[in-house]
C-alpha cells in the first residue's frame, strides 16, 4: 500500500478509481486497485500478478532505472496482447512512469505488435507523445542509436499506405528501406483494406524530426515527430 503523498501521477487517475484504490479508514492508496490493473491482471492467464503488483509499486514510489525498465519488458513478454496494452496504458498515461520505463514498454509493444498495431486504439497524437517522454537508452538499442547519430541532416524515408490515404506524410511511422515499404503496400491489398491496391509515398525528413531508428525486425522503422 502506498501513501497519497509518494509522487504517484494522480492527477491521471480519475476521481473514481482514485477513491476505489483508497481505503477510506487509513487513507493509503494502493496501486493495484485501480482500473488498468484490474484489466492487466484477469485478462492473463499467466501468473504475472507478482510481477505487476512489483513494478506498478516501483513506480508508484518514483523509480525509473534501467534495472526497472528490464522488469517492465519482462513482465510486457509474459503477457497477452490486450495485457500489453493494457500495460502501455498504466505505464505512459495512468500512473505515468518515468522515461526509461517508457521507452522500454514501447519499444516492445513497437516491435512485437506488428508496426504498432498493439497501439492501435490510441491516436496517433497520443502516442507520439509517449514517444517523447521515452529514453534513447531504452527505446533504441547501442546499435540503433549509433545508426541514428551517423544519419545525415535529411534522409528520404519511405511508407507504404492505402491508395485513397491523402494525408500519408501525417503518418508516425517510416523506413528507410523503399522495399519494406512495398511490401507495407502490398500487405494493404493482402488484406484486403478497401479493396484497393496500395502506395508507396516519400519525403524528406529532417534528422532532428526522427525520435527513433528501430531495426530489430530488420525494418529500418524511422518514429517521426512532424
Amino acid at each position: 500500500m502506498l501513501a497519497p503523498s509518494m509522487p504517484i501521477g494522480l492527477s491521471f487517475v480519475s476521481a473514481e478509481d482514485l477513491s476505489a484504490a483508497t481505503d477510506q479508514a487509513t487513507g493509503q492508496f494502493d496501486v493495484t486497485k485501480i482500473k488498468g490493473w484490474r484489466g492487466l491482471v484477469k485478462n492473463n492467464k499467466r501468473n504475472v500478478e507478482g510481477m505487476a503488483r512489483s513494478l506498478l509499486s516501483s513506480l508508484a514510489d518514483g523509480e525509473d532505472s534501467p534495472k526497472l525498465a528490464g522488469v517492465a519488458k519482462d513482465l510486457g513478454l509474459s503477457l497477452t496482447k490486450q495485457g500489453r496494452r493494457d500495460l502501455t496504458w498504466l505505464c505512459c498515461e495512468e500512473i505515468p512512469a518515468g522515461p526509461l520505463v517508457i521507452g522500454a514498454i514501447l519499444r516492445l509493444v513497437w516491435i512485437y505488435g506488428h508496426s504498432g498495431s498493439i497501439l492501435g486504439d490510441y491516436s496517433s497524437d497520443q502516442i507520439l507523445s509517449w514517444f517523447r517522454r521515452a529514453s534513447p537508452e531504452t527505446l533504441m538499442d547501442q546499435q540503433e542509436r549509433s545508426t541514428l547519430a551517423d544519419l545525415p541532416g535529411r534522409v528520404t524515408a519511405y511508407r507504404g499506405v492505402t491508395a485513397s490515404d491523402n494525408e500519408p506524410d501525417d503518418g508516425l511511422s517510416w523506413t528507410l528501406d523503399s522495399g519494406v515499404a512495398q511490401n507495407f503496400a502490398d500487405r494493404v491489398v493482402e488484406n484486403g483494406i478497401e479493396g484497393q491496391p496500395g502506395k508507396v509515398v516519400s519525403q524528406l525528413i529532417a534528422k532532428q524530426a526522427i525520435i527513433a531508428f528501430l531495426d530489430e525486425r530488420q525494418e529500418k522503422q524511422l518514429i517521426i515527430d512532424l
